[in-house]
């Protein structure tokens, strides 16, 4: 009898006897429902348990709307280790994950730390991570800087300081983070406050606060992001107001939420909400 943690998406423990029968694991797992495959993200949005297809408009699945969860996952180029959030239950901000840590199959475990030291608090590591697990933010002395992951050393390499502008602080975190672009709190100007950054190029922008992109009272985005992350849904009673990241422009969907006199109101989405984290 041995036990085992297998590389899969769930982390969980097993033991092994020979008394398991084989028919145990004849048979194969059904493939997952189009939603829920990572290349078709940008197509569907969940509201409460129904799944949308956001370029028809239609029902797809009246009840096939995952709940929420960040599990174990396996690190691209990696055989023997997997990526595990400390926190599963909180999914992370848009484009962005929960301080995590890898894991090796004998239960070592690794975490990069911009000081290279074995952190005293896992939940405030003063960085933000992708959804990649390996691209990483930051602010220090006023300006976002950008690095990578070196998940054997536990550290971060190719550090680069991106704006040059000594104006950001702890209030200025991120919102979202979609391919090169991070979305972060500005505020300096007060009918521009949300801040694009291009991390690649180091040029930002200030952008209003409006249908689409609008900002709640907790600095943090009012709307709610599809899982591919450059898609944020801002549902009202009579518009859905749709912003993509890609583009910058707001598309309006006449809202199939909209309630009758008398009528419960309608579900929330279940997408990632959009949450300030201010680590």
């Amino acid at each position: 009898m041995r036990r085992c943690t297998p590389p899969s998406f769930f982390l969980f423990t097993c033991i092994l006897t020979s008394s398991f029968a084989p028919s145990l694991f004849a048979a194969d797992p059904a493939p997952p429902s189009p939603w829920l495959q990572p290349e078709n993200a940008a197509k569907y949005v969940f509201v409460g348990k129904q799944v949308w297809n956001v370029d028809s408009g239609q029902v797809v699945s009246p009840t096939g709307a995952p709940a929420l969860q960040t599990p174990a996952r396996p690190i691209l180029g990696v055989t023997d280790r997997y990526y595990l959030d400390m926190n599963s239950h909180y999914p992370g901000l848009p484009g962005m994950v929960t301080p995590g840590r890898v894991f090796a199959y004998d239960g070592t475990n690794v975490v990069p730390t911009l000081d290279g030291q074995r952190p005293q608090d896992y939940g405030h590591l003063g960085y933000w991570m992708n959804a990649d697990s390996r691209r990483i933010v930051w602010i220090e002395k006023g300006d976002y800087w950008r690095g990578e992951a070196d998940w054997t050393k536990g550290t971060i390499v190719n550090r680069k300081k991106i704006t040059s502008l000594n104006a950001f602080d702890t209030h200025n975190t991120p919102l979202l983070w979609w391919a090169q672009y991070l979305f972060v709190y500005g505020g300096f100007d007060k009918d521009k406050p949300i801040v694009r950054i291009n991390l690649a190029t180091g040029d930002t922008d200030e952008l209003p606060s409006a249908h689409g992109l609008n900002l709640g009272p907790d600095r943090a985005l009012g709307g709610f992001v599809s899982p591919s992350y450059y898609r944020i849904v801002d549902p009202t009673s009579a518009i859905l107001y749709c912003y993509d990241a890609r583009t910058g422009q707001t598309t309006e969907i006449p809202s199939p939420l909209k309630a009758g006199p008398g009528s419960p109101p309608p579900a929330p989405l279940r997408t990632a909400r959009a949450r300030v984290d201010r680590r």
